[in-house]
């Protein structure tokens, strides 16, 4: 199979790429920052021949999004209109990882694909923006991720996009954590080769549409800490942000649909914390 994925130097795509080339796909990196092995974003429309299209790229992360809502019509959409455009005579299939931040806050019964979205923040909004115009515009042959929160993967605890890294480097080496809110705020999250092995089962289902990709189980952010404390024997620091009104406060994922194809998560919590561990 060849696979071209862009965003290649984000934290997402280095997971996809190892999967399959693990298993003998050919794989095309592009980025809009071309680095060694990637090729420049503008490559990708010269001559697209590839199987499968995963788009990765995108302009913000939730925290940023907020103070740049216009980034979506600016960046993010025109690119997807490219990439549409210029695959749809070889019928390559897309992957688009989305968010589960599109259903907003969750009842007791977790959300399924069926239920619509009601995104809070100008990050979730963008996502399902772009699901609508991939669902409008290539439905035959796009594949949506609602991706809940990764675990695993080696993060930068500088950066404003997950959790665990920040809570890891403050539990080995004293750095403060910003907590928003008071830590009550409760969602799914799965680990990254969870994740990765469900986009897989979603591509070989042959059924393009909606995905969920969570654990299934959803966990505080104080049940997240104290996991932290306990398998380092440390203490977190922490200082309280109050809760920004984007930020879902409360998410559970159904995914049922990925359940029927044979896929299930592998990894716990815990174990996706001891796998992080064990990387630093």
């Amino acid at each position: 199979m060849n696979i071209g994925i862009t965003g290649a130097g984000g934290r997402l795509a280095p997971l996809v790429v190892r999967h399959f080339q693990e298993r003998g796909a050919e794989v095309t990196r592009y980025s809009r920052d071309a680095k060694k092995g990637m090729l420049p974003l503008a490559k990708l429309f010269e001559n697209p021949q590839h199987d499968v299209l995963i788009h990765c790229a995108w302009s913000t992360v939730p925290l940023t999004a907020e103070a740049d809502p216009g980034a979506f019509a600016r960046e993010d959409l025109p690119l997807l209109r490219r990439l549409v455009e210029s695959t749809a005579a070889q019928g390559t299939r897309i992957v688009f990882p989305s968010s589960g931040a599109v259903y907003g806050n969750t009842g007791e019964a977790p959300a399924s694909e069926q239920d619509p979205p009601r995104p809070l923040g100008a990050y979730a909004q963008a996502k399902t923006a772009a699901e609508n115009f991939l669902l409008e515009n290539a439905a035959s042959r796009v594949f949506i991720l609602r991706t809940t929160n990764l675990l695993g993967e080696v993060g930068d605890p500088k950066k404003p996009q997950g959790i665990l890294p920040r809570l890891v480097d403050s539990a080995l080496n004293g750095s403060l954590v910003e907590l928003w809110g008071d830590g009550s705020a409760t969602k799914d999250y799965v680990h990254c080769s969870d994740f990765v092995a469900g986009l897989d089962a979603a591509l070989n289902s042959g059924s393009p549409g909606l995905w969920n990709v969570g654990s299934g189980v959803s966990y505080s952010l104080l049940e997240i800490i104290r996991i932290v404390e306990s398998l380092t024997e440390k203490n977190i620091r922490l200082t309280h942000h109050p809760r920004f009104d984007w930020d879902v406060s409360y998410s559970k994922i159904s995914v049922g649909k990925l359940l029927a194809t044979g896929w299930s998560p592998k990894k716990s919590l815990a174990a996706a914390v001891e796998d992080f561990l064990r990387s630093v």
